[in-house]
């Protein structure tokens, strides 16, 4: 039916109206429809007669033609290119058809029915963004699934948590609508309420209804459709987009930047303080710490289009500004306020001198708290760019020695130890776990080379008696507290021979940092494996590797007898040999050094 606006009592038949049946004028349960502008027609969901149909518009039409057919249609939706996407409840999946398909490509779903990621439990409402990413009513699992084109499995971005009321979770969600901040709006029907749930958060928040089952002015029965009118959402988050994209493609425009750059400092930051400082609404806070990102991304440019005093002035003031609000009040809200704090944080630190503009101790101080209860929150997203974020931020940041110290006061020995344990302990085979780990190895890297450092200073107070009296105690001090880390040893070897090249290299270079520092603490930690491992390493080319294995080998199995023993009864002594032919290799090298590294092992295993 048609119905004119301000004409409530004559309707107009636009398609069917023959009675059910599956005559080609007919229509049987139509439950979906749209409007095909370019052709001027109604594409509808004939549910009764498992099709999709078309109906002209044009005055006269009397019947429709198919254009799939077979299938369990429920809902449907339509892309800027016309590509169609429809919910089939039956098979439990979403399948886009371009123009004149008939069988279409699945994008969501289809590996039956089911609550894993990459299934459906009977689909509904379908809702398609500008990037082709298909959301998802997934009803009898009561959320709201993503998926981005081209995608094996979804993203749960509402609900997820089991039928309930509360505002984590869904009971039978239906219409859906997502803005252009990534916002999502659901019809959540048997809690009879519309939720609002911002991108990235794990909770929503009640936008109408929610006032239990009636027809109250502030109540809903279950609702079940979702569409906006031309104005968007609501007016407030009309404006913040609005807002939000104009001044984002402002900073992108590079021509206005450099015409205009005067009111980046007199009016944009300024702007962009009072709205993370004032302002609990999600949408204002991603608003400025968008713009911000976008300015630090040209001031990272070597042909930054900035005069050289505003870029040192803007660098100026989000450092002392910006980057104690963002510290004390985002960088543990919900994603993806916490990731663009992260992304900002990490920029700024890598773009300022700061012999000339110190971080204060205090400021400092809940930074580093901060980052260790994030990551700590979020230890369990083995995977993702998140964790990953937080672990790249604090490795750019323990650049700065004070940092370091700082880290270490608040307990980074006993984080990284859990986090590094944790993330080898993973079965996962996502990219994202390895690159966790990297950041991971890189920030025990930092840690380890800033202690060593402080130990042979103290040494050379002990041995000259000038410099810091302190020294010794604060070196003692630091090796205790590192202790724990005696049972990375192990670990870092079984990493040697790691196919990715850049967690091998790292993974040496903490074990030989760790046997200096602390050795094996008399603890057995050489295995046969370990031995077997250690021996095939020794075999590379490369003379560097090989002197920083043999120092490495020689510190745990000097002060540990149960790893020598190990050494000594590995199978038909493999260490022994690869010591012996690397020590003819080294002989016709004429490398006096590598010579002197094997001679003192050879020594200790015979």
């Amino acid at each position: 039916m048609q119905w004119k606006n301000g004409d409530t009592t004559n309707g107009q038949v636009v398609a069917g109206g023959k009675g059910a049946g599956n005559g080609l004028h007919q229509l049987k349960w139509p439950i979906d429809v749209l409007i095909d502008k370019e052709t001027d027609s109604l594409i509808i969901c004939d549910w009764g007669n498992r099709r999709v149909v078309r109906w002209s518009r044009c005055s006269g039409t009397t019947q429709g033609e198919i254009l799939i057919d077979n299938i369990g249609c429920w809902r449907l939706a339509m892309d800027e290119q016309r590509n169609l996407y429809v919910s089939d409840d039956g098979k439990h999946e979403v399948r886009l058809y371009k123009l004149g398909e008939n069988i279409g490509t699945l994008v969501a779903g289809g590996n039956g029915q089911g609550d894993r990621l990459n299934q459906l439990n009977e689909p509904t409402y379908l809702f398609v963004d500008r990037d082709h990413s298909v959301y998802v009513s997934d009803y009898y699992n009561h959320r709201v699934m993503k998926w981005v084109e081209g995608a094996k499995k979804g993203i749960v971005v509402a609900g997820g948590q089991g039928r309930g009321s509360a505002l984590s979770q869904l009971s039978y969600p239906n219409g859906l609508f997502v803005d252009t901040l990534g916002t999502l709006y659901v019809a959540d029907s048997t809690n009879h309420r519309v939720m609002r749930w911002i991108q990235g958060t794990k909770q929503g928040t009640v936008m109408v209804g929610g006032n239990g089952k009636g027809a109250g002015a502030n109540q809903f029965r279950n609702p079940i459709g979702l569409s906006f009118d031309r104005h968007g959402p609501s007016s407030l988050t009309e404006i913040i987009s609005y807002v939000s994209q104009t001044l984002d493609a402002f900073v992108r425009a590079r021509d206005l930047l450099s015409l205009f750059s005067e009111i980046l400092l007199t009016d944009l930051l300024p702007l962009c303080s009072q709205l993370l400082v004032s302002s609990n609404v999600d949408e204002f806070s991603l608003c400025a710490l968008c713009i911000l990102n976008e300015l630090l991304t040209e001031l990272k440019l070597t042909d930054c289009v900035l005069p050289s005093h505003i870029q040192r002035d803007i660098k100026q003031e989000l450092h002392q500004t910006f980057l104690s609000i963002i510290c004390d009040r985002h960088i543990l809200r919900e994603e993806p306020i916490a990731l663009l704090s992260l992304r900002f944080i990490q920029t700024i630190w890598t773009l300022i001198d700061h012999t000339s503009t110190p971080f204060s101790i205090q400021s400092q101080s809940n930074l580093i708290s901060n980052l260790f209860t994030l990551i700590m929150q979020n230890k369990d997203k083995s995977t993702g760019t998140f964790v990953q974020g937080i672990a790249s931020c604090l490795t750019t940041l323990s650049e700065q020695r004070e940092i370091i110290q700082t880290m270490i006061e608040q307990g980074l020995v006993s984080i990284q130890l859990q986090l590094i344990q944790d993330q080898l302990a993973s079965s996962s085979t996502d990219r994202s776990v390895m690159n966790i780990l990297l950041e991971l190895l890189s920030l025990l890297d930092r840690d380890l080379t800033y202690v060593l450092d402080v130990v042979k200073r103290a040494l050379q107070v002990k041995k000259t008696g000038a410099g810091d009296s302190d020294l010794p105690s604060i070196a003692e001090k630091l090796l205790q507290v590192h202790k724990p880390l005696v049972t990375l040893v192990g670990p870092m070897i079984n990493l040697l021979p790691n196919e990715d090249p850049s967690i091998a290299k790292i993974a040496l270079h903490n074990l030989s940092l760790l046997t200096q520092l602390i050795g094996s603490e008399g603890k057995a930690i050489l295995s046969k494996n370990h031995i077997h491992i250690l021996s095939s390493m020794l075999r590379t080319s490369d003379t560097t590797k090989q002197k920083l294995l043999l120092r490495a080998i020689k510190r745990l199995i000097s002060g540990d007898k149960r790893s020598l023993d190990v050494a000594r009864s590995n199978t038909n002594s493999e260490l022994t040999q690869t010591l012996q032919q690397l020590k003819k290799s080294a002989a016709s090298e004429a490398d006096a050094g590598l010579i002197s590294h094997i001679d003192d092992l050879l020594h200790l295993l015979l």
